[in-house]
């Protein structure tokens, strides 16, 4: 998986910021297009909500939405929120 930062919002609401995502690529059906996946690291179970569809900015100027999936406790300390891309991320 790749690590980035950004920002993670809710309509023009800034969700989080900085946003730790991590990434992973894949090969739609067809391979006509690339999917996304992956998962971000956030302090509390009330920072985002499974079945939620946010805007996802990078700091390298992508952008894309995403559908939280579910949430589940990390290594770290802090939250593992799954997550899958709803569309590119460009």
């Amino acid at each position: 998986m790749h690590h980035f930062r950004g920002k993670l919002l809710e309509g023009n609401r800034i969700h989080l910021d900085p946003a730790n995502v991590y990434i992973q690529y894949h090969s739609t059906p067809g391979g006509s297009r690339q999917g996304w996946y992956g998962y971000l690291l956030v302090a509390s179970e009330t920072d985002v909500e499974p079945g939620g569809v946010y805007t996802l900015k990078l700091e390298d100027g992508r952008s894309g939405l995403l559908q939280i999936d579910r949430l589940a406790p990390d290594p770290s300390g802090k939250i593992r929120a799954t997550f899958v891309g709803d569309g590119p991320l460009v």
